[in-house]
């Protein structure tokens, strides 16, 4: 069954009116960053932050700033999201650094215990309202566990979505449905891939030349064309 983005934020919306925060995983290009932005509370800040093996606590909680001959300390998204009771996006959990992971359990922490100690000596607490929606393109299970059990609501977005297959001729849509139906968490190619690829079809750009531009190694491109040869999907034909 495939749940739509909008099914997906009417969910993410009651987990936030329980106070719970939430998890999105499944294949890339499915929507997750856009369904999690969505169930922002109406006027309700969103502080967005991907998360890579390389940062460190700081790109989550903030740092020291030079002004005027001094030092100042800039709250990051984490912070600015406690400090506010807004939204934290927190997409690619899963490329957490070691580093980063020790501040997530801070930052994920039931609301009666949660709080951080700036070098300023200055504590904060989380302002009521805030939330977070995380996401990732593998399973739960690649979490470690303790991040993992503070998401207690955790939602598959298996596929794009109707609103998003519509942006595809009919012909691209039907090759974009079986790679996500086939390939499960290991999509070969993304709907950003494909979308883009079937408007430079339409635009009679040369099959070659437009899966080229699309993909990064020659193994991937002929695997592609092979596909849309299958899928009889050719240069200037179908249509959105």
């Amino acid at each position: 069954m495939t749940i739509s983005r909008m099914e997906v934020t009417k969910i993410v919306e009651l987990a936030h009116e329980l106070e719970q925060h939430v998890l999105l995983y499944g294949p890339v290009g499915t929507g997750k960053t856009t369904a999690g932005r969505m169930a922002a509370a109406k006027g309700q800040p969103v502080f967005h932050i991907s998360l890579t093996s390389e940062q460190s606590a700081a790109a989550l909680v903030g740092h020291y700033i030079p002004k005027e001959g001094s030092f100042e300390w800039h709250d990051g998204p984490a912070l600015k999201a406690w400090r506010t009771g807004g939204l934290l996006l927190i997409d690619e959990v899963d490329k957490s650094s070691p580093d980063c992971g020790d501040v997530l359990h801070m930052i994920l922490n039931d609301f009666s215990v949660a709080e951080y100690t700036l070098p300023t000596n200055e504590t904060v607490k989380p302002f009521v309202g805030f939330r977070v929606v995380a996401t990732m393109n593998g399973v739960p299970s690649d979490l470690p566990e303790a991040v993992r059990d503070r998401f207690t609501c955790i939602i598959r977005v298996g596929e794009p979505d109707k609103a998003q297959y519509k942006q595809l001729s009919k012909e691209m849509e039907k090759l974009c449905r079986g790679v996500y139906n086939t390939n499960a968490h290991k999509v070969k190619y993304s709907f950003r891939q494909l979308r883009m690829l079937d408007r430079l079809l339409q635009k009679g750009l040369e099959m070659e030349k437009a899966v080229a531009a699309v993909t990064e190694e020659e193994q991937e491109s002929r695997a592609l064309i092979e596909a849309l040869t299958l899928a009889k999907i050719f240069p200037g034909e179908g249509g959105v």
